[in-house]
């Protein structure tokens, strides 16, 4: 930013001159009481410009004289150009980036392409979360979560999965989930979803991002065929919702259904997945 114009300060007005005003030091001299001025024609014939008496100037007089004459006036010193103003970029308000990320995630499902392109304008104009700044950390991990979402949706995952994992850093439960599932889904990565997944566990976490990093886990135990530690995980869920949230039981036979039939699905993960969908049911009396 320019602290100011950079142009010297004016220099002080010294006021009004008065017409006539002398040079200081010409005094001009009293003429002697009574005493005659010079009548034109009558005087000592010489010249006010130095040049000695009329058309009989010496040599030395012209010599000056034309030297004076052919001498060049020196330039005037030029101003200092003036220092073009900076301008602050402008930053969006708190409302303003959430209203627009509001607007984004509306997009998100009919058009990814625009949503991503009004996140990024909005991310130009949002300066970095400084440090201890709560909830402008938060702003800009859901700006990073939300990016991520786009940017899967439109088939680039690896650069969806830079973007979770920023906002990951930044401590978002939320974006570690869309992590998780990229690489359990879009870009398999087994070690590193059951990772991350076990990273979360250990959180403090909301009922939403609990049962989804609980059935993850799950998930991936069947996929490494792992039968026995799968079977533990599905029923450490029917410990947490058979009885109180029966309908999260039934969300995650689903996804385990998807397993047992996945295309091209090595037998024995078939048949692990089959297994556990006979006796992993809510509680008897419940309903979802």
């Amino acid at each position: 930013m320019a602290s100011g114009s950079g142009r010297k300060p004016a220099s002080k007005q010294t006021g009004k001159k008065s017409s006539g005003a002398r040079k200081p030091g010409a005094v001009k001299k009293p003429t002697a009481a009574g005493a005659k001025r010079p009548v034109a024609g009558k005087g000592a014939g010489k010249r006010t410009d130095g040049r000695g008496p009329t058309g009989k100037g010496s040599g030395a007089s012209k010599k000056t004289s034309a030297a004076r004459s052919t001498r060049s006036t020196p330039p005037a010193p030029r101003p200092a150009p003036a220092r073009a103003a900076t301008r602050e970029p402008a930053h969006l308000t708190p409302a303003q980036l959430d209203a627009l990320l509001d607007r984004a995630e509306g997009l998100l499902e009919s058009d990814p392409g625009r949503a991503l392109d009004s996140i990024d304008e909005a991310a130009s104009q949002v300066p970095p979360a400084a440090r201890g700044d709560e909830d402008a950390i938060e702003r800009e991990a859901r700006l990073l979560n939300l990016r991520g979402l786009c940017l899967g949706a439109l088939g680039r995952h690896q650069d969806a999965i830079v973007d979770f994992q920023r906002a990951c850093d930044l401590g978002d439960d939320y974006a570690a989930l869309n992590l998780i599932e990229t690489w359990l889904n879009d870009r398999p990565d087994l070690a590193a979803a059951l990772e991350e997944a076990e990273r979360l566990r250990g959180r403090q976490l909301d009922e939403h991002c609990r049962f989804h990093v609980e059935n993850y886990i799950a998930q991936l135990r069947v996929l490494r065929g792992e039968a026995e530690v799968a079977r533990g995980c599905y029923e450490r869920l029917l410990e947490l919702y058979g009885e109180r949230a029966p309908a999260r039981i039934e969300e995650s036979r689903a996804r385990l259904a998807e397993l047992a039939s996945r295309e091209g699905a090595p037998a024995t993960l078939t048949a692990l997945a089959t297994e556990l969908l006979d006796w992993f049911r809510p509680a008897p009396g419940q309903t979802p």
